[in-house]
C-alpha cells in the first residue's frame, strides 16, 4: 500500500490517501475479456466501492464496459459476483466498500443439468 499525502482544500488542510490494491479473478467468457487474474490499484481517498472497482478494471480492458455494464453503468443482471468469497448481488456492489487486499471473482450464469 502506497501513501500519497496531499491537500485537502486551499486552505492546505492535509489528509492522507493511498493505493489499494485488489484481486479480480474472471471465468469463462469472463476470462477471455478480462484475463483469468488481475490485480488493480486504486486510490483510495474516498469509499470505493466493488462496482467502483469494477469500473476501473473496464477502464483499462478493451471491449470491458459491454461485457460488464449497460448503457447507464449499471452491472447486468447476467454478471454473477463475489466478493472475499462471499457472494453479493449487483445491486450489492456499489454498497459494499473495497479494501486493500480484498479480492472480486466474476462469474457468468452458471446452468446445467
Amino acid at each position: 500500500m502506497k501513501t500519497v499525502m496531499s491537500a485537502q482544500d486551499k486552505n492546505s488542510t492535509r489528509r492522507f490517501e493511498y493505493m489499494i490494491s485488489i484481486e479480480i479473478a474472471s471465468f469463462a467468457r469472463f476470462k477471455d475479456t478480462f484475463g483469468a487474474g488481475r490485480r488493480i490499484e486504486i486510490l483510495k481517498d474516498s469509499n470505493i466501492s466493488a462496482k467502483d472497482a469494477l469500473l476501473k478494471l473496464c477502464e483499462e480492458t478493451a471491449g470491458g464496459f459491454d461485457v460488464l455494464f449497460d448503457s447507464d453503468k449499471e452491472l447486468l443482471e447476467s454478471v454473477l459476483l463475489m466478493h472475499n468469497k462471499k457472494r453479493i448481488s449487483g445491486e450489492d456492489a456499489d454498497s459494499i466498500i473495497i479494501e486493500d487486499g480484498d479480492e472480486i471473482v466474476i462469474y457468468p450464469p452458471v446452468s446445467g443439468g
